[in-house]
């Protein structure tokens, strides 16, 4: 339910934000372009007309989602590297 209605207000947020005068055409295309191929959130970074987005995709399989933005005009895809996080080590005495 939850993870279902912070998708709704992103995309409610996205929706006044090009009500609102946008953050650029290219930053509009590329947000659109993550939400059709099924992100689950994308959003502006930075401060607009810089062409640079910022898209939740939880998948290993990125591919939907790099065809999707080359296609609407994406120069470049980075795609973070997730690090395994912290690890506990217990003393084996």
């Amino acid at each position: 339910m939850f993870r279902s209605a912070g998708l709704d207000a992103e995309r409610q947020d996205f929706s006044i934000q090009c009500d609102l005068g946008g953050s650029g055409e290219s930053n509009e295309r590329l947000i659109a372009a993550a939400l059709e191929a099924g992100a689950l959130a994308a959003k502006l970074a930075g401060t607009g007309h810089g062409g640079t987005i910022i898209a939740l995709w939880p998948w290993p399989e990125t591919t939907p989602l790099e065809e999707a933005l080359r296609g609407a005009g994406a120069s470049e895809v980075d795609r973070l590297q997730v690090a395994p996080g912290v690890v506990i080590e217990k003393d084996q005495k």
